[in-house]
């Protein structure tokens, strides 16, 4: 399963916006974050959707509690073994 979710992690992370949001959660808000409210705080523009997270929660990777997207427990620990997944391709 780690595997699995290692791979949608590496797959999201290519791109930059999702790969922002990715790591606020990680690092700036475990206790999870309403999409509106990441919106706002790494000033995505409006054609970032909300169905690329509830794509990521279809996945396992986040998860959808009281309106806020927060990263699942086998997400946070695929990334706690290796965080290089959320780095920018140029800086590995």
């Amino acid at each position: 399963m780690n595997a699995d979710i290692r791979q949608r992690l590496v797959t999201a992370a290519k791109d930059v916006r999702t790969r922002e949001v990715l790591t606020c959660l990680y690092r700036d808000h475990p206790q999870g974050a309403s999409f509106e409210g990441l919106k706002e705080m790494l000033y995505l523009h409006d054609d970032y959707k909300e169905e690329s997270l509830q794509g990521l929660a279809d996945g396992q990777v986040l998860m959808l509690s009281h309106g806020r997207y927060k990263l699942t427990s086998h997400a946070r620990q695929v990334l706690d073994r290796d965080p290089v997944i959320l780095m920018d391709e140029f800086l590995r």
